[in-house]
């Protein structure tokens, strides 16, 4: 089994999904050849990830001392290992070449059109790991888990700008000089000092709002953005607007480990529950509709499901990992 480079730089930079993931690390286990080739690109990526602030290369001399070694006909040819090999394919001058070109580009990319540097702080949290962040012009972010937010150590003199990958709660630091703006995948939304919950992927992105006003849009699209105010909620999937709704009470429910439920169906419960204990939940059809009221803090989830049988008068039963929630109904 043979991995493409640019699956394991992903991997590396935090851009893989869950599933390249397991297949990268179940790649790495397969012999030692597999993971000496991932040693030797890990060993690319950290040197072409240099503190690019500081690193001011000579690019014309740089390529200069490559393209002598790449295209002098008096210079040894260098030796292209076989193709069949699990070995690194790329030969010492071609290692080089590929780093200069990833500082270039690094470089470039990381330089806004206001001339300040971007990006070149990375925060991850992996499974089960929640993370609190306090970023350089004092917002407050709450990461949760399989979350990667990008962000700068200084942000440029008009605009604060992050890219985030999964589920964040952000608490704005005002600043009617700059607007903050979010970019991901799939949408970008731009506050000047706000609360509210963000959740993306590669299909969707949803906000849940709690204080303050929001610009969300579509990236790729012009005039497709909406405005969303404290309360209020939204969702962008595959490039179309589910609308503006009313806020789910239980949106931050990840970071505060409450859950509000009033007159809420058990369907609804069931989703609340999944989503904060990271588990797969049955519930029977005769049973959906009944409604629960209640609020959680805290509390364990054998401790909720106890509440909810005495509430709704209902069984729970785990078999084979999933928790089977049945009854006579309501």
């Amino acid at each position: 089994m043979k991995l493409e480079e640019e699956k394991i730089f992903n991997y590396l930079n935090g851009f893989s999904t869950e599933v390249e993931k397991q297949q990268i690390e179940g790649w790495l286990s397969l012999s030692d050849s597999n993971k000496k080739e991932f040693d030797d690109i890990k060993q690319l990526h950290e040197f072409s990830a240099m503190d690019i602030e500081s690193y001011s290369p000579d690019i014309d001399q740089a390529w200069s001392v490559v393209s002598e070694e790449l295209f002098n006909n008096n210079s040894k040819r260098l030796k292209i290992e076989d193709e069949n090999s699990n070995s690194f394919k790329f030969g010492v001058f071609y290692r080089i070449a590929a780093v200069l070109v990833l500082a270039i580009g690094i470089a470039y990319f990381a330089i806004d059109r206001d001339g300040a540097l971007s990006f070149d702080l990375a925060y991850q949290t992996k499974s089960g790991e929640l993370r609190e962040l306090l970023l350089a012009d004092g917002t407050e972010v709450s990461l949760n888990e399989n979350t990667t937010l990008r962000s700068s150590e200084q942000f440029g003199s008009d605009k604060r700008v992050v890219f985030l990958e999964g589920e964040a709660f952000f608490n704005v630091a005002k600043d009617k000089q700059r607007t903050f703006i979010i970019k991901s995948a799939t949408a970008s939304t731009r506050v000047l000092g706000t609360s509210f919950n963000l959740k993306v992927n590669s299909k969707e992105a949803k906000i849940d709002v709690y204080s303050g006003k929001v610009e969300f849009g579509v990236l790729s699209k012009e005039n497709n953005q909406i405005i969303l105010t404290k309360g209020q909620s939204a969702a962008f999937k595959e490039g179309v607007t589910s609308g503006i709704r009313t806020i789910n009470a239980n949106a931050d429910s990840w970071k505060t480990g409450q859950l509000k439920f009033e007159g809420t169906p058990m369907a609804k419960v069931v989703v609340a529950l999944e989503r904060l204990y990271d588990v797969e939940i049955d519930c029977d059809k005769n049973i959906a509709s009944c409604t629960i009221t209640s609020i959680f803090d805290n509390e364990s989830l054998k401790e909720v499901l106890k509440v909810i049988e005495t509430i709704a008068q209902i069984k729970n039963v785990k078999k084979d990992g999933v928790i089977h929630l049945s009854g006579a109904g309501c």
